[in-house]
């Protein structure tokens, strides 16, 4: 949800991926307010990793065809209860770690069977800034958004 779901090959043949600046300055202040990020993703993240170390989130687990898999690492490495969790998925790889979760979440552009499974639904569009909607509105909630 953090990319558009396309990708484009540079002049030296790498694939690379576009992240939304908005998103990440929303990754940041929840990062900075104490909020445990993690970012699971069939793929090799390649050069947006960097990106997101930069924000201070740990823990990537990329190249994960099965995200059950590595939800699972995140939430046994912490301790964390499934159901204190937020997750936000698009497509079937996110559905069963979807389903143990508190709070599913999805773009408006993901597939039917993530729509239907999700208890909130952005307007935006996954790389189109669906994830600062969902972070800023946790966080407005939680009375952790920073106000000017």
């Amino acid at each position: 949800v953090l990319c558009p779901g396309r990708w484009w090959v540079d002049a030296s043949g790498e694939p690379q991926r576009s992240l939304l600046v908005r998103d990440l300055f929303a990754l940041r202040q929840a990062v900075e307010a104490g909020y445990r990020i993690a970012v699971f993703s069939e793929y090799h993240l390649g050069p947006i990793k960097s990106q997101l170390q930069h924000l201070g989130i740990e823990d990537l687990y990329a190249a994960f065809p099965e995200k059950l898999d590595a939800f699972r690492q995140f939430s046994e490495k912490y301790e964390l209860d499934p159901v204190g969790i937020l997750y936000m998925g698009d497509d079937l790889p996110d559905y069963e770690p979807m389903r143990r979760v508190e709070l599913p979440a999805c773009p408006h552009d993901a597939i039917p069977e993530i729509l239907q499974l999700s208890q909130y639904v952005s307007p935006l569009g996954g790389g189109e800034g669906c994830v600062r909607d969902v972070v800023e509105k946790v966080m407005r909630i939680q009375r952790k958004w920073p106000v000017l």
